[in-house]
């Protein structure tokens, strides 16, 4: 269970800074 729970916060992780990364590099987007 603690595997299943580390792996969930490492994409949640990874998701953030995909977002932030989108943000910074097209911020006429949002």
């Amino acid at each position: 269970m603690k595997v299943i729970k580390l792996l969930e916060k490492s994409a949640k992780d990874k998701m953030i800074k995909t977002a932030a990364g989108l943000l910074s590099t097209n911020p006429e987007k949002m």
